[in-house]
């Protein structure tokens, strides 16, 4: 009988503070600065609270944060590698919906702000690295603190703003596309090297309209 292979998933290691390990310390020092972006009024005891909840993550590529059916129930930061947003369209063709790279926020929008399952699936598109926040632990700090509040809010309007500006590509022309992918996102295209086929997906076109056109701008 044929059985259904396992995906692959995150292997957790130990986060803890004071920090024992090299990547521990990589992870405080990038997650302090990445917060703090969001909410420079984060106080050191307020942050060490936070990271108290948070766990530390590694992914295989192609390993799963969240599937399909499943409820994003964590806040995930990026501290390394490229993740993806992916969906099946009703007409059945894949749709690489957008890409998180080192110092991202990473969610299932509407799994994790209704707490319902999600349309679509997190997944490393390479190695990859996060540190994750539940989001029952984010509401419960956001409620005792009002700079993990101010947190949780501009990790919202982050996550808006993208959205939008991603919605501003949808009327133009497939150059103009990527025009605004190398203008915005040249990391992408370059030292994250996004294949073809789901930067192609992601802009609504062939791969190879992609090719031609990467050609014709040098890429």
């Amino acid at each position: 009988m044929f059985m259904k292979k396992k995906p692959k998933r995150g292997k957790e290691l130990p986060f803890e503070f004071p920090y024992k390990e090299g990547y521990q310390e990589a992870a405080y020092d990038a997650l302090v600065k990445r917060l703090r972006y969001f909410s420079p009024e984060l106080k050191d005891e307020e942050l060490h609270e936070v990271f108290s909840y948070c766990s530390y993550f590694e992914y295989e590529k192609d390993a799963i944060l969240v599937d399909f059916g499943e409820v994003c129930d964590r806040v995930y930061f990026t501290l390394k590698g490229t993740l993806t947003a992916y969906k099946v369209k009703a007409n059945g063709k894949d749709h690489y919906c957008w890409f998180m790279t080192k110092e991202d926020v990473v969610i299932s929008v509407e799994s994790f702000y209704l707490q319902i399952p999600s349309k679509e699936q997190l997944f490393a598109l390479k190695e990859s690295a996060c540190v994750s926040l539940p989001a029952r632990d984010l509401k419960m700090l956001s409620d005792k603190y009002p700079a993990v509040k101010e947190l949780d809010l501009q990790c919202t309007r982050y996550y808006y703003l993208l959205s939008n500006r991603r919605n501003e590509m949808i009327g133009m022309t497939a150059r103009e596309k990527f025009e605004t992918l190398l203008r915005d996102y040249p990391h992408l295209t370059k030292e994250e090297n996004v294949t073809n086929t789901a930067l192609a997906s992601f802009l609504g076109m062939t791969r190879e309209h992609l090719s031609k056109i990467r050609k014709e701008f040098g890429q």
